[in-house]
């Protein structure tokens, strides 16, 4: 899996759901105990 970057919004509230989405969405393809390989960085 490759690491991509997520640029979160102004709070946590905004980038929980694509947070949660590609989350999902890893789990989805690869199974249950995997998370998204990323690194996140929220604006404040």
């Amino acid at each position: 899996m490759k690491t991509i970057g997520l640029l979160g919004g102004t709070s946590w509230a905004s980038t929980i759901d694509y947070y949660r989405d590609l989350n999902e969405r890893t789990q989805a393809y690869y199974g249950a105990p995997h998370s998204a390989p990323l690194i996140l960085k929220s604006i404040d």
